[in-house]
């Protein structure tokens, strides 16, 4: 049986998804008064945090490093709705910090590749406040390099999310400041990995959190361009895994899971755009 929380979520997943699907169908159909089309391009740097606990709580792996890489976006506005695509993609290395699982320490580091896109509806409710929902896609790489003796492997994390944000915007100097707030839950996510001398495995990860703050500032350049510069910060929560068994040439040959993880990102971007 559903639990009471199971079904508000499933509630509140419906209601988002409504509202994105009304938006776009909507706007389209609409006959729009004020309507701008903007397209952005730009750079992005994050410092990443990745840690992982055993069921005690304690800390397993710890890795940090910086990753950098490209961010597009296209917009939307048909009067009081502002709808939005956004993709992301960066990638570098984390230094690791954990052990193997016969419990000894190891230093090596990550290769990380990072996706991620999404799609968002917002609809202002005032002249400084709007309300929405994003439908989020993200998948990561990461591949862990061998070191002291103990065999690195590739790891590839997919989730799709739900969020609910708000934003408030006013004018500041020359330009727009905005800040957002979003919190979502995830409606699918995966895992697969590669053991050193195993097959290829399949991993369904525990519930997924994730939280994000952003401030960003905005400028015109001429009546068609704009400068706008973003900082952020993302909290991805995963629980703790189901058990999945590990084969090697298909036959049985131990268990695996992921662990309770934390990824925390914080994010810079300066991006130029051009309104039509």
């Amino acid at each position: 049986m559903k639990t009471g929380r199971s079904v508000s979520l499933v509630h509140a997943r419906i209601s988002l998804l409504s509202l994105l699907t009304s938006a776009w169908s909507g706007v389209s159909a609409a006959n729009c008064v004020d309507v701008a089309s903007s397209l952005q391009a730009g750079s992005v740097r994050a410092t990443s945090e990745w840690r992982e606990f055993n069921t005690a709580g304690q800390a397993l792996v710890r890795e940090s490093g910086t990753l950098e890489g490209i961010a597009l976006a296209a917009a939307y506005r048909c009067d009081r709705w502002h709808l939005a695509l956004q993709f992301s993609e960066w990638e570098g290395n984390r230094k690791y910090d954990g052990q193997t699982t016969t419990g000894r320490s190891v230093l090596s580091q990550s290769a990380i590749r990072q996706r991620q896109g999404h799609l968002q509806a917002m609809f202002a409710l005032t002249d400084s406040w709007s309300l929405g929902g994003r439908l989020v896609k993200q998948t990561l790489w990461r591949d862990i390099a061998s070191a002291d003796g103990a065999s690195g492997y590739p790891e590839r994390f997919d989730w799709t999310l739900l969020s609910a944000g708000a934003q408030w915007q006013s004018k500041l100097g020359p330009g727009q400041f905005t800040l957002e707030a979003w919190a979502g839950k995830d409606l699918q996510s995966s895992m697969r990995l590669t053991l050193p001398g195993r097959d290829q495995a399949a991993l369904k990860l525990g519930a997924i959190e994730q939280l994000e703050l952003a401030a960003g500032w905005r400028t015109q350049l001429s009546p068609a361009w704009h400068v706008q510069a973003d900082i952020g910060y993302r909290r991805v929560s995963i629980e703790h895994g189901v058990t999945a068994v590990i084969r090697r040439g298909g036959i049985p040959s131990g268990v695996a899971y992921q662990p309770r993880t934390t990824l925390i990102e914080r994010l810079i971007a300066i991006r130029m755009g051009y309104e039509f």
